[in-house]
């Protein structure tokens, strides 16, 4: 292990941390820190999701769970949402989905707030983590030397991270990307492979794990 490896994590992030809360009929809602980037234009049924960065507030879910269910549903372009889920329209890039009825349900919102960073291409998705959207983490990550990860060389700098699915938070990706970077070889634990050409790690499915991009 080389003393001298180090990832610094730029903010420090946990999963379920909030921006603030506020209610509704359903209760508290969490704002969750990370922003979704839905990558074309989209819908989910009558709702019209267009390209941009998106925030998602939760109320029971965390934002790993609703941010892996928004990604499922971005591929339900019908509205016809696995059960119990259902969807409501409540604007042009505003939608709120609910599991069961009533009140107490467990639901998230996803509201658009602003144009995404770099051009869409339409359909495929340059950021990683397939072609609807991604959610990308709020802080950067400083890798302070020139360092490798078998094939995969990172230069030293600030790294962006994005998820790809699953129920990774931004905080265990910075973890095991800071494990990784103790790898050289790119013999990684638990399964974990390294995709050198498109800077992923990923365990048994390119829909779970995470992106690290330089900035």
């Amino acid at each position: 292990m080389k003393g001298t490896r180090t990832l610094v994590l730029g903010l420090v992030l946990a999963a379920a941390a909030t921006l603030g809360s506020s209610a509704t009929a359903f209760g508290q809602t969490t704002q969750c820190t990370a922003s979704f980037h839905v990558l074309h234009d989209d819908h989910i049924g009558r709702l019209q999701l267009p390209n941009g960065v998106y925030q998602l507030r939760t109320n029971e879910l965390t934002c790993a769970k609703a941010s892996s269910l928004f990604s499922q549903f971005l591929n339900d372009y019908n509205g016809v949402l696995p059960r119990p889920w259902s969807y409501t329209v409540q604007g042009v890039g505003n939608g709120r989905f609910t599991r069961g009825g009533g009140t107490g349900s467990q639901f998230f919102e996803a509201v658009r707030v602003g144009d995404a960073n770099g051009p869409s291409n339409g359909g495929s998705n340059a950021q990683g983590g397939g072609t609807h959207g991604a959610l990308v983490c709020p802080a950067s990550f400083r890798v302070l030397n020139n360092d490798r990860i078998g094939s995969l060389r990172l230069a030293r700098g600030n790294y962006q991270v994005t998820l790809l699915g699953g129920n990774l938070t931004c905080g265990t990706a910075s973890s095991l990307f800071r494990q990784f970077l103790n790898r050289p070889t790119g013999n990684l634990p638990g399964g974990w492979v390294v995709l050198a050409s498109s800077g992923e790690f990923v365990k048994g499915s390119s829909h779970y794990g995470f992106r690290v991009k330089p900035l």
